[in-house]
């Protein structure tokens, strides 16, 4: 049976979290029984095709390496009977079914193995087909979209052979034929229609030299061809022979390697007539190529794991705990500031310009992960003090512990999906049989990224719809960064869109060229131009964003922004501690107790001589006690190690010796039954990928004004045009006396210029500064006035006031303030409501009264220009010390709401160009434009996000009392 939550103090409430389309889950088993065969027993066959297909050590190693073998056929015979990571023949997959009734589980021995070429060995194979002159007619070619023209050159990057080699990059010069493939290409060509467009302009060209151009692009990754295969698991071989003549010598063997590969296919792992066909292959791809490992496998297994609905919803609200109390990490937050600095609001922005490293602003987030919040580190520290006070192995995150960890912020919303990766396990020898107990060891994202590895091998998963009119669910295809994980990626198209990203593209695909970026001042969104319509990237594969090119990293960021993902458990400043207990929530433990290894123990393991007396130390003083099995955490690959053989106790000193710094006990801990589906030789161990929606899915960013994207060079004022944009780097602190200075001075040269305005910024890569901006002639703003502001900034320099100044672009927010017809007209605004803020700064030091005065102003600006609706002030959500800021204010704003205001002239001269203005706009944009103004009004007077929440919630009490 299933335990509740509340039998163990689990809290009670739904979490954020359901479970999704069941059919995007995944069992994964190991595919030996878990009985420890003993230093005496044989290899089992399956371990010995393994270490065939994955090691440089198999069990034909000379005498003399006789050590080695023995320690890698025991980690892998360890990896078959008690790791469930996929991974050649070691462990396999399966469906996995939630049902109402009780657990069923089961598993044969009728296994399927898919074998495939080395995706790196198959790439070599494709290059030196290359060469072949009837190979390269016959393909198709197709311009790289991740090119970039750099001057006269064109750059691309090459994926690599390895994971941790970085992709090659490549350049060539951008020479006339080069631009002519170039656009034939844009469309995928073939050989034919590229020739004809060379002849064209070079009538007697060499067959030879467009094969050499073409060779040569193609090598520098700036073209690409149909001819590498879409799937590197799924028959890449037949792919390849598609696009061989029959005369072509290497497709005899191509032919030949696939058929061996078929043979083996058809006999299960460990079958003696499958590792004679393997060792065939093997001979063949040396033949043709030389490379390590040239063979891969996936592995799915005869098994029937059925599990009860209870469990996955029990999974379901462990991970709404998760979420709940992970530290808050925003990837593009940075990013996302300087795309509002450079284009604002509601501006559709194309993703290539965007992303452009040099003339957009690149798309590397960068962005360190948020630390704890105090409390929360405060509630982590009680935890862990309370365990080690009493040698406790395990704390228990009841309802009042989990509110005290949790870093959830108003507003915060869930990852659109996910998936959680689980082990399951009996509590103890004494537990009844389907007593589970749940152990978390991973999350992933999105729902369905697991079992997309192995499509082909087991069933599709569902297919997400298209309605026509909501957004856009597309799936990301490219070629990762590195070819040796291109088995990662798979082809599973849940989705009914595609975004090729420097692959070759199909009929109806999105393509980058089509999809804009669009900020709506609080999350980043993707759209579609050519569909007007929003767009969701995902990718259903378990490549890391560091291993996609830049721009699939980017878009599947992009589409997560704005939203918190779940995270394993983390013991936050905590976690280099020598002793982390188990944490557990009801019957699912989120994280296992960890010991750190000693300096002592770590320096021993160079040795063996004094490994054994520094681990039998450790072993016996160590507190709380080890267990006798340890598992060892190497990277990604945990691997449970029984410190009472001497064969284990070699290999923990080998993976110490190549930095291993901490190990766990097993999962569900160390009386946990590892194993729970029954074979014919015995119990399997068994982990599920629980696929998780969240109930609550964030609306798409729409545009604001236009679903068109304007030219870049529209609304973007150089230095030397109509426009000066001055930069003065100033803190908060002196900002009002630079003001003061620079506003005496531009009233003295009043006739240099038509209008001006300033307000407060911030940036990475500035820090606090004011920017002025001045509009006239450009003869007279850039050989008169700035001469004379220049004057004027060196003497704050010299006076300690300001750092110095820059000249910048000024790039207008014309979608933010309602479009091209109004920019002019809000600008007009921005001009009287600075010189209005000037005078207000002057006259109200006091801070208080800066914040009643700026919520007289914002009621204003919704009174007049979005007829005094209070959703012009929104948001204004307060915590308890602003609300009792506001409480304190509230007679004094609506004191200075009753009488005249100081300095009238300014008022009225902004109000009537607010009038104006509302008088332009469009009905259903006045409320957000009224916002955006308020917003830039707090700017100038406050200067603090915080403090003008206040104000807004100060304002709409303003407008409330005067409302009938």
């Amino acid at each position: 049976m299933l335990m509740d939550n509340s039998k163990r103090g689990g809290a009670a409430g739904t979490g954020p979290f359901r479970l999704a389309d069941p059919r995007f889950g995944l069992a994964r088993l190991a595919l030996l029984p878990d009985n420890d065969p003993g230093p005496a027993t044989p290899t089992d066959p399956v371990v010995v095709e393994g270490m065939f297909l994955s090691s440089e050590v198999d069990a034909d190693t000379a005498p003399d390496h006789a050590d080695r073998r023995l320690a890698t056929q025991r980690a892998f015979d360890i990896r078959a009977r008690r790791r469930t990571t996929p991974q050649s023949v070691f462990a396999a997959v399966a469906d996995v079914e939630f049902t109402d009734a009780s657990p069923d589980l089961a598993i044969g021995t009728a296994h399927r193995v898919r074998t495939y070429p080395n995706p790196v060995w198959l790439h070599q194979v494709c290059d030196q087909v290359l060469d072949s002159t009837e190979v390269l007619r016959g393909l198709r070619f197709t311009a790289n979209n991740l090119t970039a023209r750099r001057g006269d050159r064109l750059e691309a990057d090459l994926p690599s052979n390895d994971s941790l080699t970085k992709p090659q990059h490549a350049s060539i010069r951008a020479t006339e034929a080069v631009d002519v493939i170039m656009d034939a290409c844009r469309a995928s060509a073939t050989w034919s229609r590229i020739a004809t467009a060379i002849r064209h302009r070079w009538p007697h060209v060499p067959e030879s030299v467009i094969d050499t151009a073409l060779r040569q692009l193609v090598r520098s990754g700036i073209v690409v061809t149909d001819l590498t295969p879409p799937d590197a698991c799924t028959d890449p071989i037949s792919h390849v022979l598609d696009k061989l003549p029959d005369t072509e010598p290497l497709a005899k063997t191509l032919t030949r390697l696939r058929e061996t590969l078929a043979t083996a296919d058809a006999h299960p792992p460990g079958d003696a007539a499958r590792m004679t066909a393997l060792k065939t292959a093997h001979r063949i791809t040396d033949r043709l190529n030389k490379t390590w490992r040239p063979l891969c496998a996936d592995t799915a297994a005869e098994a029937r794991i059925r599990l009860p609905k209870e469990a996955a919803d029990q999974i379901a609200q462990a991970a709404g705990v998760l979420w709940r109390i992970a530290p808050h990490t925003d990837p593009l937050s940075t990013w996302h500031e300087r795309f509002l600095h450079r284009y604002g609001a509601g501006r559709l922005v194309p993703v290539l310009e965007a992303c452009d490293l040099v003339t957009g602003l690149g798309h590397d987030p960068n962005e360190p992960a948020a630390p704890h919040y105090r409390a929360s580190t405060d509630a982590l520290a009680r935890l862990l003090n309370d365990a080690l006070t009493c040698g406790a192995l395990e704390v228990q995150l009841d309802a009042s512990v989990i509110d005290a960890l949790d870093q959830r912020r108003p507003g915060d919303q869930a990852e659109p999906s996910a998936e959680i990766y689980t082990r399951i396990v009996v509590a103890s020898s004494t537990a009844s049989d389907g007593d589970f107990c749940f152990a978390v060891t991973n999350t992933a994202s999105p729902a369905g990224s697991t079992r997309a590895r192995f499509t082909g091998l087991v069933p599709d998963g569902p297919v997400v719809t298209d309605t026509g009119q909501d957004t856009m669910v597309t799936e990301l295809a490219f070629r990762p960064l590195s070819f040796a994980v291109a088995a990662l990626t798979g082809r599973a198209e849940p989705a009914p869109w595609r975004i090729p990203i420097g692959t070759v593209p199909r009929p109806g695909d999105l393509l980058p060229d089509d999809l804009a970026v669009i900020s709506n001042g609080q999350r980043l969104g993707l759209w579609s131009i050519r569909h007007h319509r929003p767009v969701k990237a995902v990718h259903h594969n378990q490549l890391g964003h560091h291993l996609m090119p830049p721009l699939a990293g980017f878009l599947c960021r992009l589409s997560q922004h704005g939203t918190v993902a779940v995270r394993p458990w983390t013991w936050g400043p905590f976690e280099s501690a020598a002793f982390t207990p188990r944490v557990r929530f009801g019957n699912v433990i989120l994280a296992p107790a960890r010991w750190r290894l000693p300096e002592d123990l770590r320096q021993a393991a160079k040795g063996r001589t004094p490994w054994d007396a520094a681990l039998k130390r450790w072993r016996t003083s160590t507190r709380p006690a080890l267990p006798i099995t340890v598992v060892v955490e190497d990277t990604d690959r945990h691997l449970p190690l029984d410190l009472d053989r001497d064969d284990d106790r070699e290999l923990f000193r080998r993976y110490v010796s190549r930095g291993v710094a901490a190990v766990t006990e097993p999962p569900g801990g160390p009386q946990a039954i590892q194993a729970v589906v029954p074979g014919a030789a015995g119990r399997h161990a068994l982990e599920i990928v629980v696929p998780l929606a969240a109930i609550a899915q964030p609306e798409p960013v729409t545009p604001l004004y236009s679903a068109s994207v304007r030219c870049p060079c529209d609304g973007a004022f150089l230095p030397g045009g109509p426009w000066l944009s001055l930069a003065i780097d100033a803190p908060p602190s002196t900002q009002d006396a630079v003001l003061a200075r620079i506003t005496h001075a531009a009233t003295d040269v009043a006739d240099l210029w038509k209008r001006w305005f300033w307000l407060r910024y911030d940036t990475p890569q500035r820090g606090p500064h004011l920017r002025i901006r001045f509009h006239g002639d450009p003869a007279t703003l850039g050989g008169q006035l700035l001469p004379i502001l220049g004057q004027t900034c060196a003497a704050l320099t010299t006076e300690g006031l300001s750092s110095g100044f820059g000249i910048e672009t000024y790039h207008q927010e014309t979608e933010r303030y309602g479009g091209p017809g109004a920019i002019e007209l809000v600008e007009d605004v921005f001009h009287h409501d600075a010189h209005l803020t000037a005078r207000l700064l002057s006259s109200h030091p006091s801070a208080n009264d800066r914040l009643a005065v700026a919520a007289v102003s914002a009621a204003e600006i919704a009174r007049i220009v979005a007829d005094g609706d209070r959703a012009a002030l929104t948001p204004y959500r307060l915590d308890r010390a602003a609300r009792h800021v506001q409480g304190r204010l509230r007679p004094r704003a609506r004191a200075f709401d009753d009488t005249t205001p100081l300095h009238p002239p300014l008022w009225e001269d902004r109000a009537a160009a607010l009038k104006i203005y509302r008088a332009f706009l469009p009905p259903q944009r006045r409320v957000n434009c009224a916002s955006s103004l308020i917003h830039m009004h707090a700017n100038r007077l406050l200067g603090d996000n915080n403090r003008e929440r206040i104000a807004r919630a100060l304002a709409a009490d303003l407008i409330a009392r005067t409302t009938p």
